[in-house]
């Protein structure tokens, strides 16, 4: 393919063109727009392919005996681009461009002039007035409602389980099935869309990243993903003569239905056990930044489903889990292992889970919703605590920009609405839309918390003082008065440690301790102990081990704990 050639598929297809327009927009994730200068219904979208911005354009180019004639083009927008010279990039065209094309066969051109003008203007009118009455959310949400009430649903699935949602018994269920079996009903259908918008919001917005989408653009797209009803097959009887052959059928139908049961039990004790032999056990390891408070370290690890090596394995369907990892700084308690979410996307566990900051009394999460940590209390607060709690901030859950200064706040893009989270009682109260002293780029978690200090010691490099929590000023400590130290020493040529020492007033070392720390990721200080995240140094062929080293500040006394998660 030359660098700048578009990719054309024609295809002929009994479907109308908006059957074939909505299928594409529930596989791409993206919502076609009719193009008015175009001479034959064309509809066009635009969606990032390894980066770079593509125009895809949908023709109906004409209708013959039955069957309708389709192009789709794609090329890129930016043809100036150097990128689209790459290998690289023609293979990961091609390989998209033939997932969303899977479905469709490919033909020749259709001939001009062969298809049915009359009936050609008809099937363009009725694709592009198809859902002229669905252009507010409210109606599409009702339209949702609606099918859902008549039987139509929302599924997930992958390896280790998925998700169903339905409307049952006069009421909307979320049911998980596989390795998680939780379930929500909701007899609010407000409440249920809230849920909706906010389940799917991921997926809507996929194309957007780091943005959001429109709520109309949204709820178009999650229209898409509805599964419609599927209709029950019954089987009656024509007359009364074949009624003895129906009863014999069925009476061989059921002890075929018994066998295979049997069958089918076996298969999947035998599969349950295969699978768990087979399957690769991963290791959970720290991701982000943690956060450091006066009693415990946090930290966020993903860990990566088990799952069975395979030739053919496609890494867009590993699945991971997320972990909040809580350290205490004292050394005499145990550490906690929480499970926040399980069944993420690779792109939902490591870039939009993060650790928002800590109120004083709860530890907050953001992971495809809201999550709170009660370390005193050992509980975990969802998102379905702030809701009962405050009922009429329903709608502003699901698109709410989060974010921790001194509480939780909670506000809409354009700060509008601004609510502060009260640390004990979980309800909302108005707050000014000041975002405070808080600094547009975050401080580096390392950087941030060094004073440079000169070194008289040709073996120290970058001595540096270890500043306080709010990184103003140096962490005094007491009894001695003195400050804490950090330095590198050369082990090797190429490698080299992190070494920590408190110093009195006079600049005497108290005490000197070696971190096991060869490149540093974070650092968490407070007077009573100081940690350290990082990785121990490296070893040839073999991964450095994360670790986490936790200084008293009194004695020296180094505690390591591995930040490699196993089972």
């Amino acid at each position: 393919m030359a660098p700048f050639e578009a990719k054309i598929l024609h295809f002929e297809d009994s479907r109308p063109p908006h059957h074939i327009r909505f299928e594409l927009e529930r596989e791409l994730m993206e919502l076609f727009q009719v193009d008015p200068e175009e001479p034959k219904l064309t509809f066009r979208a635009r969606i990032p392919v390894a980066g770079i911005p593509h125009e895809l354009k949908l023709r109906f180019e004409e209708t013959h005996g039955g069957r309708n004639s389709y192009s789709l083009r794609i090329q890129a927008v930016e043809l100036g681009s150097p990128l689209l010279q790459s290998d690289a990039y023609r293979k990961s065209l091609e390989s998209w461009f033939g997932l969303w094309t899977r479905n469709f066969k490919a033909s020749a051109p259709p001939l001009p002039g062969i298809g049915s003008i009359e009936r050609y203007r008809e099937l363009a009118d009725t694709a592009v007035s198809a859902e002229a009455h669905l252009m507010e959310v409210q109606s599409i949400q009702q339209e949702i409602l609606s099918r859902m009430r008549e039987g139509a649903s929302f599924s997930t699935a992958h390896k280790e389980g998925g998700t169903t949602i339905n409307f049952s018994q006069g009421r909307f269920v979320r049911a998980d099935y596989g390795e998680s079996s939780r379930r929500e009903e909701f007899r609010d259908p407000n409440r249920f869309l809230a849920f909706l918008r906010q389940f799917y919001d991921w997926e809507t917005s996929r194309n957007a990243h780091p943005h959001k989408v429109a709520d109309v653009v949204a709820w178009r797209l999650i229209l898409r993903l509805l599964q419609p009803a599927r209709s029950p097959s019954v089987t009656r009887a024509s007359s009364g003569s074949s009624r003895a052959a129906n009863v014999e059928f069925l009476s061989r139908y059921r002890r075929l239905r018994l066998i295979l049961g049997i069958i089918l039990l076996v298969g999947a004790a035998a599969f349950g056990l295969g699978y768990k032999a087979l399957s690769v056990r991963t290791i959970g390891v720290p991701i982000g930044e943690g956060c450091g408070t006066p009693d415990f370290i946090a930290l966020l690890v993903a860990r990566q489903e088990p799952y069975i090596p395979s030739l053919h394995r496609n890494p867009n369907n590993d699945r991971f889990r997320v972990h909040l990892l809580v350290e205490p700084r004292d050394g005499k308690s145990a550490r906690r292992l929480i499970l926040l979410q399980s069944n993420l996307r690779a792109s939902e566990s490591h870039q939009s889970t993060r650790i928002l900051g800590f109120d004083g009394k709860v530890l907050w999460v953001l992971s495809r919703e809201i999550l709170g940590y009660d370390y005193q209390a050992g509980k975990l607060l969802r998102l379905e605590d702030l809701r009962r709690l405050n009922p009429s901030l329903e709608t502003l859950w699901p698109q709410g920009y989060y974010e921790v200064i001194d509480r939780l706040r909670v506000s809409t893009r354009d700060r509008s609405i601004v609510v502060e989270i009260d640390p004990k009682t979980l309800i909302a109260q108005p707050a000014p839309p000041s975002r405070g002293n808080k600094p547009v780029f975050p401080p580096h978690p390392v950087n941030s918390y060094l004073s440079p200090s000169p070194s008289s010691d040709p073996a120290r490099l970058d001595q540096s003082l270890i500043r306080d929590s709010g990184r103003t000023s140096t962490l005094r400590l007491a009894n001695p008065d003195g400050q804490l130290l950090t330095y590198w020493q050369k082990t090797n040529l190429f490698q080299r440690r992190l070494f920590v020492a408190r110093v009195d007033a006079n600049g005497k070392a108290v005490w000197e301790a070696d971190t096991g720390i060869g490149e540093l990721q974070q650092i968490f200080p407070a007077t009573n102990a100081v940690a350290f995240w990082g990785t121990r140094p490296r070893v040839a062929d073999k991964v450095p081990e994360p670790v986490l080293t936790i200084l008293r500040t009194d004695s020296g006394a180094a505690a390591v704990h591995s930040l490699w998660i196993k089972d």
